[in-house]
Order: structure tokens, then C-alpha cells, then sequence
């Protein structure tokens, strides 16, 4: 059975709810050139800290932000000093060999909706095990940059929905979730994080949130980025659920 749910907290829609997504849907060969940039270029990385918590196996996912955090200068301040590099430089890198993946992003960006864009690799036999992030002034989309055919999959509360590709979904992740590509081809999507309503408010609690992360965190986006998850949640999440087709 295949079912289409209204928008709510811990459930799926599309980009009919966030037009200015569309920009980048109608751009998924320019995503596709730039993410194999990125690749080509060793830029993705592993997420500081999951490996460890056992949250997912190593070599296995692994990202890189191409906006991140809004940008705002405190941040990239204090990312250069952690990484030991000067992130303006690598963006400004990334505008110029990438200028057609910029000029769509900008377009989104200009929306004032955009917290963060992320490439995210999953590798075959990845398994993201169940998760809640903190921080309930955003949501989370993802566009399918290429997605293998076979057992692939993201599960929100008690919604499961495959990727496609050149097609955006989003959900709220302060709400159970995990994901998995068990096909025998990398799974890779752009992921971009959203400001709900009201947005000024969102975006106060979005710069409360990131201190508390600096000061809590070596990169600032692990470490006190998630929420406590009771054990009959986490027991009871592999359970049946409806399919989601978008």
C-alpha cells in the first residue's frame, strides 16, 4: 500500500510545501557534476563521533557542507580554528570551480530559509541507526543525487519513503528516524536543513543552539546534537510501517 501522508511533525512531504526548492530539482545534473567534484577532489568526510558512538559503521557515511550554519562568521571563525583550515577559502574554491551549482544555491539561499547544505555519502551496507536531533526551530530535506535500485530507505516515526533522484522530501528530525542503504552502490543526497515559522524566532533559537554546540562539541555539529532516546523507542522502531511513495 503505497500512501501520501499530510505534513506533521515526524512525517514526510515534498517540495509542493517548499517551492523554493524546486530550483535545485530542476538542476539535478548540476548537482550530480558538483558532487563528483567534491568526490573526485577528497573532500567528503566522516562525521566526527558517530563511528565511536556506534551509531554507524566506519568507511561508511560521510559529508560535506557546502553552506553551512548560515555562514555566519562567528561559526566559520571558530570551524577554520578547529579544522586547522580557512573554510572561506574552501568555499570560494568550491564557487569557482562550481559556479552553476552556486548560482542555483543562491537562489534558495535567498528564500532566508537555509540553515545548512550538506552532500551526504551513504556507502552499501550502511545502517544510520535510530536518532532524534536537538534543535526543533528547523526541518530537513533531501534530494536524491543518485540512488542505487535494491533495499534503500529513511524512516520518520512510522514512515518509510525511498529517495529519488532530482526530487526533495523533508521531515522534521527531532523525531525518531534512521536510515540504511543495503544496495550495492553508494546512495548520495543533497541535504538541506530549513528555518520553520516564525522564521525570527527560528533563527534566535537556531544561534542559541549552535553556541551551546561550540561549547559542547570539537566541530560544533556532533557531540550534544542529539536528543535522549527512550529504550522502548529504540526497541520497538523496526516494527512495520506504511511505505511512502512522493
Amino acid at each position: 500500500m503505497t500512501k501520501i501522508v499530510e505534513f506533521e511533525p515526524g512525517y514526510l512531504t515534498t517540495s509542493l510545501d517548499f517551492p523554493y526548492l524546486k530550483v535545485l530539482e530542476d538542476k539535478l545534473d548540476v548537482v550530480q557534476k558538483a558532487y563528483e567534484f567534491i568526490l573526485e577532489n577528497d573532500l567528503m568526510q566522516q562525521m566526527p563521533g558517530l563511528v565511536e558512538r556506534k551509531t554507524v559503521q566506519a568507511d561508511s557515511w560521510y559529508l560535506f557542507p557546502v553552506y553551512i550554519n548560515c555562514n555566519y562568521d562567528f561559526y566559520l571563525d571558530f570551524l577554520s580554528y578547529k579544522v586547522g583550515v580557512d573554510v572561506r577559502e574552501v568555499f570560494q574554491t568550491l564557487r569557482a570551480n562550481l559556479p552553476e551549482l552556486f548560482d542555483a544555491l543562491d537562489q534558495v539561499i535567498a528564500s532566508e530559509r537555509v540553515i545548512s547544505i550538506t552532500f551526504m555519502r551513504m556507502r552499501p551496507g550502511t545502517t544510520l541507526r535510530v536518532h532524534a536531533d536537538s534543535g526543533d526551530f528547523q526541518y530537513r530535506s533531501h534530494m536524491g543525487v543518485k540512488v542505487p535500485k535494491g533495499n534503500i530507505g529513511l524512516r520518520v516515526k512510522d514512515t518509510v519513503a525511498r529517495w529519488k533522484e532530482g526530487r526533495f522530501l523533508v521531515f522534521d528530525a527531532t523525531e525518531p528516524h534512521s536510515a540504511w542503504n543495503l544496495a550495492k552502490e553508494d546512495r548520495i543526497v543533497l541535504s538541506i536543513d530549513l528555518f520553520k515559522d516564525p522564521l525570527e524566532e527560528s533563527r534566535k533559537r537556531h544561534i542559541e543552539e549552535m553556541r551551546r554546540k561550540m561549547e559542547s562539541s570539537p566541530l560544533g555539529f556532533d557531540g550534544g546534537g542529539y536528543v535522549s532516546l527512550d529504550e522502548e523507542t529504540i526497541k520497538q522502531f523496526n516494527r512495520v510501517v506504511e511505505l511512502v511513495d512522493y
